[in-house]
């Protein structure tokens, strides 16, 4: 463990256990057995109906026909196995059988009560993968997400928020560093007619500078346009980036809900990185934005972050109707950086790592030690260069850390300041 910078209690405690030989343990509990763990656990204290109730023969729970039903219906419903993920695989419904069911129900049952579920007429079968075999889904989902697929392809030229061909030539104007790439996703937009348009865009292509774009574009035609994102932060970068009012996703729906918020024939409604909104929550706010009259613009990238919740819409959509793509990486200008991120947006983890670090973009370390000694003395000598330098981490304890042993190096070579945050 001290080779990997663990000396902690914990990490020692930790180490002995993993390499404590293994006790035999007899399946029978014996009367003796039985006795001694009795006398030893009132000798602690242990409450005797406790006590009792523990070591008490447990029959095995019985289901009847109505109780076997009620069960699977808990895992067919929106808050079972779909709640989280469009599929799910034997497994999962295993794990869930353990969590509903109750304590002493044998694994052969378990394992029964799967099979059968994954029988019943609304469990549909709808993908393999060698890893982890059949997947599955509800037909409940996926009837939802065809519902969706099909209003939208019912909006396909429907006349909804084209702007005027003066208003984007000025939008551009203003814009002499767009692409022809970025100048014709922005013309496809404000032009297209379309109740919902598709924009798949990868990182670095200049989404928002485009989104920027097509919101003057729509405004000088006297639209209105709003945004929203799943998260938060998410919303704020979208506003910041493009113009574009934002809120989140839960906001705007409360607000429709309590007419705080309206929207017409008149409105542009944003939804950014709809690749992680789930379908229950997308599918009302797409509705409700159609049959007012307003566009939608999806913008996301299915390969680059799964839903959080439920849903496949946008990649279904990407797959059915006519999308428009930002593919031309604007903020990498390094040739390698790009090949590891196409690499990485492709599932290529390994490869693009590997190429990283031969490029010398990724350090790595024997332990975590030896990795932030590292980043402070990277750290140190870009400060005594001249140059601006952050360390970042994910947890507060971290950042906590590399700030102490910035204050020691600084303090040891004579200087003072703060390190990262």
């Amino acid at each position: 463990m001290a080779e990997w910078g663990l000396t902690s209690a914990k990490a020692a405690q930790v180490s002995t256990l993993e390499t404590r030989a293994a006790k035999v343990v007899s399946p029978e509990r014996t009367p003796d057995q039985q006795a001694r763990w009795r006398s030893e656990a009132l000798t602690i204290g242990i409450d005797p109906a406790d006590l009792a109730l523990v070591m008490a023969d447990h029959q095995v729970p019985s289901f009847d026909a109505d109780e076997t039903i009620a069960l699977f219906d808990r895992l067919t419903s929106s808050s079972g196995l779909t709640e989280a993920h469009s599929t799910f695989d034997h497994r999962d419904v295993l794990r869930r059988l353990i969590d509903e069911l109750p304590a002493a129900v044998p694994v052969g049952v378990i394992e029964s009560l799967a099979s059968q579920y994954l029988k019943r007429p609304e469990v549909v079968a709808v993908g393999w993968e060698e890893r982890t075999g059949t997947s599955f889904s509800t037909v409940e989902l996926m009837d939802l997400e065809q519902d969706l697929v099909w209003l939208i392809g019912e909006g396909v030229g429907a006349g909804r928020a084209v702007a005027s061909p003066s208003a984007l030539a000025s939008a551009f104007d203003a814009r002499p560093t767009v692409s022809p790439e970025q100048a014709h996703v922005v013309t496809e937009m404000c032009s297209s007619g379309h109740s919902v348009d598709v924009l798949v865009a990868a990182a670095g292509t200049g989404k928002t500078f485009s989104l920027d774009a097509a919101r003057e574009a729509w405004q000088r035609s006297s639209y209105r346009v709003i945004g929203c994102a799943l998260a938060a932060s998410a919303a704020h970068e979208l506003e910041a980036g493009s113009g574009i009012p934002s809120s989140t996703i839960a906001k705007l729906t409360l607000d429709l809900e309590r007419d705080r918020q309206r929207l017409d024939r008149r409105t542009v409604l944003v939804i950014d990185e709809a690749g992680m909104v789930g379908t229950r929550t997308l599918g009302p706010l797409l509705q409700a934005a159609v049959a007012s009259g307003a566009k939608v613009v999806l913008v996301g990238d299915p390969k680059q972050l799964p839903e959080i919740k439920t849903g496949g819409v946008l990649a279904s959509l990407e797959r059915r109707h006519p999308i428009l793509t930002l593919s031309e990486n604007r903020r990498q200008r390094d040739t390698v950086e790009r090949d590891a991120l196409d690499q990485l947006r492709s599932g290529d983890v390994e490869r693009a790592m590997r190429s990283l670090r031969e490029h010398g973009d990724v350090v790595t370390a024997p332990n975590a030690e030896a990795v932030r000694d590292g980043m402070v003395g990277d750290w140190l000598r870009h400060r005594n260069d001249g140059r601006t330098a952050l360390m970042m981490a994910r947890r507060n304890a971290d950042v906590d850390d590399l700030n102490r042993r910035a204050r020691r190096v600084v303090a040891a070579a004579g200087g003072a300041g703060a390190a990262s945050r």
